[in-house]
C-alpha cells in the first residue's frame, strides 16, 4: 500500500461507449476494475505511446485526435496505483440534469494487466469493491459538479481530488444511511 499521500483518485465508467452495455456486475463478481479496447494488437504497456495510437488508429479506424484521446486513457489506466480508489459511476454529459448512478468504490489493489483471454473488458486491476446498497444509488448531477468539480463525467477515467472524493461519499453516506469508508 502507497503512502496516503500518494494515492490518487478516480471517477471510471462502468458503461461501453455511449449507451453501451454496463458492466459493473462483472466488475463486482470478478473484483476488478476494467476498460476496453479489446481489439488493439498490442499490449499497451509494453510499447511505445507512438505504437499504442498506431494500433488504436488501425483497429478502430480513429482519427488521430480520437487516438490520442484513447491512448491517454488507456495510459492513465495502466498508471492506476495500487492504494488508489475508484469511483464506479455510469458517468455524465454536461447537458445531463437527470440523476448519476453510483455502484460503489474500488480500492486497487494490484498492477494492471492485460487479460487478452478476457471475455469482456481487457484492460484491468485487481481491486476490493464496496458496493453502495445492491445496486447502488442515484446521486443528483449537481452533488457530483460541487463536489468533484467536473461539469462532465462523460469520458472513461477521470483523476478527481481527494477532498471531493470525500465530501461525496460523506454526503452519499449520510443521505443514504450508508457507513462507505473513503
Amino acid at each position: 500500500m502507497r503512502a496516503e499521500s500518494t494515492i490518487r483518485y478516480w471517477a471510471l465508467k462502468t458503461r461501453e461507449g455511449r449507451g453501451g452495455r454496463d458492466y459493473w456486475n462483472r466488475f463486482l463478481s470478478d473484483g476488478v476494475i476494467a476498460i476496453g479496447w479489446n481489439d488493439i494488437n498490442v499490449n499497451p504497456d509494453e510499447v511505445s505511446h507512438e505504437e499504442l495510437l498506431d494500433s488504436l488508429m488501425r483497429s478502430y479506424r480513429y482519427s488521430e485526435r480520437e487516438a490520442i484521446i484513447a491512448a491517454n486513457t488507456i495510459t492513465k489506466f495502466i498508471n492506476i496505483g495500487i492504494g488508489d480508489k475508484v469511483l464506479l459511476c455510469q458517468g455524465y454529459a454536461p447537458i445531463h440534469y437527470r440523476e448519476v448512478h453510483i455502484y460503489g468504490v474500488a480500492l486497487v489493489d494490484e498492477p494492471f494487466r492485460d487479460d487478452r483471454n478476457s471475455d469482456w473488458w481487457r484492460f484491468k486491476h485487481k481491486a476490493n469493491i464496496q458496493p453502495l446498497r445492491a445496486h447502488g444509488v442515484n446521486v443528483p448531477k449537481d452533488l457530483l459538479v460541487q463536489t468533484l468539480h467536473r461539469e462532465s463525467l462523460l469520458m472513461t477515467l477521470h483523476e478527481i481530488d481527494r477532498e471531493g472524493f470525500e465530501e461525496l461519499l460523506a454526503e452519499i453516506n449520510q443521505r443514504y444511511r450508508l457507513n462507505i469508508i473513503p
